[in-house]
């Protein structure tokens, strides 16, 4: 296989599926087969470099063979440039990518983790492309995933509109259990959520054990107490320092 660059743009394989054997065993799978030495860096240094210059047609078909290839750590490579090119393409790719939720227990089915770390790094790489406009797609990604493992987007809740993330945060605390929580954990994260006050204190009195003591942890108790803050103790006495003999300590 001739791994040398055809044009000028092709700064990486473009043929790296073809590495995988064709043929597959009489249980239907395909022999692993490594990649020769030196060829992962290979097309790591590619991407690197194509992350710095300027989206062209045949720079995207090899990110893109990247991408459709079995490979899980080239492939986050990949979604970094994506990121790095910008653009409305690649950001609607990456929040496809970034809108798929993780689960609290990871599946024991081949490739389950790798899934969840394109998920995190399709995160990561989209938090520098959104904007005001995206702040609906934010509340709906949010509380679709139950508010949990939304690392790399974290930083971007304050994008969140605060009319329409007002009337789905009422919508979600008259939900479940789990729409209750997705409510907590935004209360946990922006501290400028409307109506944070009132809500802590509703859901520190919700009838679900988890949720009220949630809510309980989350809320400042100075303000949202409804009793008044205890007394601090008075300090007891101490007894008067008595001095030592002469020639005695």
């Amino acid at each position: 296989m001739n791994l040398a660059p055809r044009t000028r743009c092709h700064t990486i394989p473009l043929d790296v599926p073809s590495l995988l054997p064709r043929r597959r065993d009489r249980f239907g799978f395909r022999p692993h087969r490594p990649f020769p030495p030196g060829l992962f860096r290979l097309v790591a240094d590619g991407l690197a470099r194509l992350g710095e210059e300027r989206e062209t047609p045949c720079a995207r078909a090899a990110v893109q063979g990247v991408l459709d290839g079995p490979y899980w750590g080239l492939r986050v490579l990949a979604i970094r440039v994506l990121a790095d090119w910008g653009g409305r393409r690649n950001k609607v790719w990456l929040m496809e990518r970034a809108a798929r939720p993780i689960p609290l227990q990871l599946s024991r089915e081949r490739g389950a983790r790798w899934d969840v770390l394109e998920t995190l790094t399709a995160r990561a790489a989209l938090a520098t492309l959104l904007s005001p406009d995206d702040g609906a797609w934010l509340i709906d990604v949010w509380f679709a995933g139950g508010g949990r493992l939304f690392d790399g987007l974290r930083g971007r809740l304050g994008l969140m509109p605060d009319g329409p993330l007002r009337l789905r945060i009422e919508a979600e605390i008259a939900g479940g259990t789990e729409n209750r929580l997705a409510v907590l954990h935004l209360a946990a994260y922006r501290a400028t959520l409307p109506e944070r006050v009132e809500i802590l204190r509703l859901l520190s009195s919700d009838a679900d054990p988890v949720v009220r003591s949630y809510a309980t942890m989350l809320r400042p108790p100075t303000i949202l107490a409804d009793e008044p803050p205890a007394a601090p103790r008075p300090k007891s006495p101490r007894p008067p320092r008595t001095s030592h003999p002469p020639g005695r300590r």
